[in-house]
C-alpha cells in the first residue's frame, strides 16, 4: 500500500515540502499527529494515517 502511495506522490505537483516524509515512514509526524493538514500550506500533498490496527502495529492511509 505504502509504495504505491510514494508513486503516486513523486507524481504530484507540487513536490512534498521538507516537513513532509516521503522516504521514510509515512505515518510518522503530520501523519499521525493533531495537526490540521488542511490549514498549513507548507504540508501540500500530505496524508493522514490511522495507525490503531492491530494493538496499533499497522498504519492505514486514511487521507491524501
Amino acid at each position: 500500500e505504502l509504495s504505491g502511495k510514494h508513486r503516486q506522490m513523486s507524481q504530484i505537483r507540487p513536490k512534498a515540502s521538507a516537513a513532509w516524509n516521503i522516504s521514510g515512514e509515512p505515518c510518522s509526524g503530520a501523519a499521525i499527529d493533531g495537526t490540521d493538514i488542511d490549514s498549513d500550506p507548507e504540508l501540500k500533498p500530505a496524508i493522514k494515517c490511522d495507525c490503531s490496527y492491530n494493538a496499533s502495529t499497522v498504519c492505514h492511509i486514511t487521507r491524501l
